[in-house]
């Protein structure tokens, strides 16, 4: 195909351009073919999400990509660009939160989890389509504690949307016999009228 500006493409498909203007001759929705002066459509199916690669398709060599990802910040939500912004949630537990990129937790050894049985997460997290991955969360914990391990320690009436959380390692140990006290989980080590909707 001939070269053209993303610029161009941007506004014929009614889109935003984000990052300078550049120049494609090359389309796919393949995000293994990965090279200079090409363009990936990311495509939502039933069980893949193209979007979810676009990222490693910029890394790998990639010029544009064009995904469908709200790229606004909607009226009333705080954005989360970082792993900072999504540690600071505990800040504000009953927030409206919207990521606007996926999240990387590696720079977090050891993951706290975000809330507590005593102040728990009662807020909204719109994943807007994107991940958060390379969660750990790890120690050796005794009867005295009571604890939650996951990405929020305990929610309860929140509402969790369009989110994936991939690559986790939870490796705790704990010696107790009240078991009660000691969850488990992914999403939520407590979740109590929780609303999730399209989360993997």
């Amino acid at each position: 195909m001939d070269k053209i500006s993303v610029e161009k493409i941007a506004a014929f498909v009614g889109g935003n351009l984000i990052g300078d203007n550049t120049y494609i001759d090359y389309a796919t929705t393949d995000s293994r073919e990965s090279k200079e002066g090409a363009m990936f459509i990311g495509i939502k199916g039933e069980r893949v999400d193209g979007n979810d690669f676009a990222t490693d398709f910029l890394k790998n060599g990639g010029s544009c990509v064009v995904v469908e990802k709200n790229t606004e910040v909607p009226e009333g939500y705080t954005p989360i660009y970082t792993a900072e912004d999504l540690y600071n949630i505990r800040n504000d537990l009953d927030g409206k939160y919207i990521l606007m990129n996926n999240i990387d937790l590696s720079v977090y050894e050891n993951w706290e989890p975000i809330g507590s049985s005593e102040t728990p997460f009662t807020g909204e997290l719109d994943g807007n389509g994107n991940s958060i991955f390379n969660m750990t969360i790890k120690g050796n914990y005794t009867e005295s504690d009571n604890l939650y391990f996951a990405l929020f320690a305990y929610m309860t009436n929140g509402t969790v949307s369009d989110l994936n959380i991939l690559n986790t390692e939870i490796n705790v140990s704990y010696i107790s016999s009240k078991i009660e006290n000691f969850r488990i989980g992914i999403l939520a080590g407590y979740a109590n009228c929780v609303e999730t909707k399209n989360c993997i």
